[in-house]
């Protein structure tokens, strides 16, 4: 069974404007959680039937496509496939690969209160390295993944 308990059922009030966390008050409902509270996560590249299957961790948001989330922007976990992952055992299995995103989205279970990016405004602002970028992409990836690359990344922060 999967479990339907979100952050947000037992802290919902910090995102009505109210919040002692600026943070929460500026981004409300637009960022996952996760963004500022989890840490690095395992990801993986290629694929797991196919050869040079590895995996490492990453950190990366994008654009959130799933609707049940209300989030705009979320963490993305890279699924292993590439176009022929299956031809060992299907003749062109994945006829519409190029259509959806191996970028998905992503709830990892690492949460901690105080992480680099929840500290400052430019643990994210002007911080390229954990945007999903178009130049992130493999060339082995669909096409689709273009859909959930971040437009642009937040400048950085002047600090007061």
């Amino acid at each position: 069974m999967i479990s339907k308990v979100s952050c947000l059922d037992c802290h919902g009030d910090g995102f009505k404007g109210s919040s002692q966390t600026v943070a929460h008050n500026i981004h409300g409902r637009d960022l996952q959680c996760q963004v500022c509270h989890s840490t690095l996560y395992k990801g993986c590249y290629e694929c797991h039937m196919g050869k040079g299957s590895k995996s490492g961790l990453q950190f990366k948001i994008g654009k959130n496509l799933r609707s049940d989330k209300p989030y705009r922007y979320m963490l993305l976990r890279h699924i292993p496939t590439v176009r022929d992952s299956f031809e060992s055992r299907l003749k062109d299995a994945l006829p519409d690969y190029d259509l959806v995103p191996n970028w998905k989205g992503t709830s990892p279970h690492n949460i901690q209160r105080v992480t680099y990016r929840s500290q400052t405004c430019n643990g994210c602002h002007g911080n390229s390295r954990i945007f999903l970028r178009k130049e992130d992409l493999l060339s082995s990836d669909p096409r689709a993944n273009e859909l959930v690359v971040v437009p642009s990344i937040p400048p950085k922060r002047e600090a007061k």
